[in-house]
Order: structure tokens, then sequence, then C-alpha cells
């Protein structure tokens, strides 16, 4: 299963944000962007809890995330 999360961060820790995601062997895939959330990674699980407990227990865990918002995707 995939789910892509959106992550709100403090002014200034994206790129250290970024580089800790990159270290979370769930995390797939890590992008900057702008607008309302600054870094889109792509995580990987079995469930879609397993995909929460990413989101809940590792990534907002990390000093500076502000926020986040997941998406689980479906296969059309």
């Amino acid at each position: 299963m995939i789910g892509f999360v959106q992550i709100g961060t403090e002014l200034g820790k994206e790129r250290e944000i970024a580089n800790k995601l990159r270290k979370l062997p769930e995390v797939k895939e890590v992008y900057g962007t702008f607008g309302h959330f600054d870094i889109l990674v792509k995580v990987e699980g079995n469930t879609p809890q397993d995909i929460g407990e990413i989101v809940i227990e590792k990534i907002r865990r990390i000093s500076g995330v502000n926020m986040t918002e997941t998406i689980i995707t479906v296969e059309l």
C-alpha cells in the first residue's frame, strides 16, 4: 500500500527534516514543495494502519514537523 504525506515544517527546517525522512526505511521518495506544505513523501506499508503508524510514530515525531496530511492510495 502506498501513501503520500504532505508535511508542514518550521521555517528553515525543510532540508534537515527531508534528510531525516530519507533515513526512514518506509519512506521511498522525498520532495520539496511550495504552498501550504513544505515536503511531500511517498511511504509504503502493508495496510492503511501501517501507513498511519509511520505517520504518527515516525514522521510526526521528527523535531520541526508542524503538521501532516496523509493521502492513502487505491489502484484504479
